[in-house]
């Protein structure tokens, strides 16, 4: 268990990399068709390298938010519990009070 758990950390941190790197390019070349005179050749390869920056960047967006669901669901919403609380006094409360009027 602990090789299959080494092998997905591996895994993970590889792919991080690749999109990191990915992303940096992207903005390099970004960065260098700025700086160039405008041409209809120029334009379009900035329209294609803005494309896929977004969507590399969509990508990591969709990554961070699927990693704090997993945290939400494997270690659990702490300020639910505490909610429920409140919620669960605050209606003993209102109950105990009408019951003495």
């Amino acid at each position: 268990m602990s090789f299959l758990a080494l092998g997905l950390k591996d895994w993970a941190r590889k792919i991080k990399h690749k999109r990191t790197g990915e992303v940096q390019r992207l903005n390099r070349k970004l960065e260098e068709l700025n700086s160039e005179d405008r041409s209809e050749g120029s334009l379009k390869e900035l329209l294609e390298v803005k494309l896929h920056l977004n969507m590399e960047m969509d990508k990591n967006e969709r990554y961070w938010e699927q990693r704090a669901r997993v945290n939400w669901l494997k270690m659990g919403d702490k300020n639910t519990t505490f909610s429920q609380t409140c919620l669960s006094e605050t209606t003993y409360q209102s109950d105990s009070w009408v019951a003495k009027s």
